[in-house]
C-alpha cells in the first residue's frame, strides 16, 4: 500500500492490523485506520490528526 502526500508517494510498512508507518524526510510517521461495526474503514489517524472518510474524500484538511 502507498500514500501520496504533497505529490510524493511513500510506501506504507505494516506494523499491526490497520496500522502502518512510513518515512517522510527524517521522521517516521504512524497511520492507523479505524473500522466501524461493519468492518469498513470509517476514519484514520495520520500524524496525530484524525480524519473521517468523508473529509478525505472531499479533500478537506479539517481536524476531526
Amino acid at each position: 500500500m502507498y500514500l501520496e502526500v504533497d505529490g510524493l508517494v511513500y510506501p506504507l510498512l505494516p506494523v499491526a492490523k490497520d496500522s502502518f508507518i512510513f518515512r517522510r524526510r527524517d521522521s517516521i510517521v504512524w497511520i492507523d485506520f479505524f473500522r466501524d461495526r461493519e468492518g469498513e474503514v470509517a476514519r484514520m489517524s495520520y500524524a496525530l490528526r484524525q480524519l473521517t472518510k468523508a473529509s478525505v474524500n472531499n479533500g478537506s484538511s479539517e481536524q476531526q
